[in-house]
């Protein structure tokens, strides 16, 4: 499983359960820099790399579903 953002005005998680196959409409994938800040400098230091996906909606694998339900 996968933790996905969606920005939606409402829940998009409403009719689906944990686990239960689905389509990511708009899927993306990203890294970004993983940063601390250095506590004698203040500076920022990249320790390493994050990932983060998002989608634009989801939608029931098999399931056409109503678009501005389901997107943002």
């Amino acid at each position: 499983m996968l933790n996905v953002t969606i920005a939606s005005h409402e829940d998009p998680r409403h009719g689906f359960q944990p686990g239960m196959p689905c389509e990511l409409v708009g899927f993306e994938v990203g890294v970004m820099d993983k940063t601390i800040k250095d506590k004698n400098t203040g500076e920022d230091k990249v320790v390493g790399a994050q990932v983060y996906y998002r989608a634009d909606a989801i939608r029931p694998i098999g399931g056409s579903g109503r678009k501005n339900e389901q997107a943002a």
